[in-house]
């Protein structure tokens, strides 16, 4: 029974005619192609970056993304994960960590099934056990740095910001800069740095990075580790997005995209029924679109997907995948307009 009230809820929200009226920098990435739930070939997340706090141990590897009380089940690939337990000296112990990948649905069975998503690592940019309180540092630039001599580079407006030990900052334009998925290069006029990536320890510290660092200047050559924006782009995406239905079925929508990627649905009522509320998360497929996966229906395990365009502060969804079927919005799809002031 209690099945069947949940799929009838969703066939009413399916037919919604949403109808209000609304109150360093990083190369750009490649054009994304259209996504649509109909190919789900169409649908691969881009990377990007979260920061907070990573929790590894043998039965729960976690990440509560900074700001935020909410966790995420870490899903590392084999390579990193003993790299990372040898940076503790007690289980479970706290780290810092920035890591590059994307979500994913949690498992309805397992240790992650408990968790709102999975955090899928493609790449460590930074982990460290010194200091894991640092959510509250200043966002930085690319930047690498060494030891045996210690040396520095940051970046800043088209220069770089070559500091070695014990001599003034030389600040020096930069003439091209070569973005792969691999490596990296920058070129200025009297050197270049090369950026490789792979897992860097500089000796001195319980720290892993996510690059290694080559850098001619001066007709000097350094070595080191590297570390990339640790910006997320893609959250221009947050904010409160809402409709209200105007028709025979009187409840309003509202979609809340948060900053640590978590969602929330909320149907409201206008007879005075208790709210239904859906978690999740979300994610940006492209410049133009988000997906937003629902995972808990009213608490219980239950996994929907949209994918939202966005387009003059509103986003439009024309379908919802709900299991594995997939069924059309009525009347032109569901359309949320972003609340003014987001």
């Amino acid at each position: 029974m209690k099945t069947l009230k949940i799929s009838g809820l969703l066939l009413v929200l399916l037919t919604l005619q949403a109808c209000s009226t609304p109150q360093e920098s990083e190369p750009s990435p490649t054009p994304m192609p259209k996504a649509s739930l109909d190919s789900p070939s169409s649908i691969s997340p881009p990377t990007f970056i979260m920061q907070g706090e990573v929790v590894i141990g043998h039965e729960a590897q976690t990440i509560t993304p900074c700001g935020s009380n909410k966790q995420f089940w870490l899903t590392l690939p084999q390579t990193y994960t003993q790299q990372v337990m040898n940076l503790t000296s007690r289980p479970y112990q706290p780290l810092y960590g920035e890591v590059i990948g994307h979500l994913e649905r949690p498992t309805q069975m397992g240790f992650d099934a408990d968790y709102t998503a999975r955090f899928v690592v493609d790449h460590v940019n930074f982990l460290t056990a010194e200091n894991p309180n640092r959510c509250d540092q200043s966002l930085r630039s690319t930047r690498a740095f060494g030891n045996e001599p210690f040396w520095s580079l940051s970046f800043s407006k088209g220069h770089i910001n070559f500091e070695p030990m014990g001599e003034e900052t030389k600040t020096v334009a930069l003439d091209k800069t070569l973005i792969q998925q691999a490596s990296r290069k920058y070129y200025f006029s009297d050197g270049q740095l090369s950026l490789n990536k792979t897992t860097c320890n500089d000796t001195m510290s319980d720290s892993i990075y996510g690059w290694k660092a080559k850098l001619n200047i001066n007709k000097q050559d350094y070595t080191g580790c590297a570390t990339l924006a640790n910006q997320d782009p893609t959250l221009t995406w947050v904010g409160n997005y809402f409709a209200s239905h105007t028709q025979s079925v009187n409840f309003s929508v509202n979609l809340e995209l948060k900053s640590d990627h978590t969602a929330i649905t909320t149907y409201d009522y206008a007879n005075g029924d208790s709210p239904t509320i859906e978690t999740g998360f979300w994610q940006q497929l492209n410049a133009n679109q988000i997906q937003v996966v629902m995972t808990r229906h009213q608490r219980q395990y239950l996994v929907s997907e949209r994918i939202f365009t966005g387009h003059n502060g509103k986003i439009t969804a024309q379908k919802e995948k709900v299991g594995d079927t997939i069924y059309p919005i009525a009347n032109g799809g569901l359309v949320l307009f972003q609340e003014q002031g987001n």
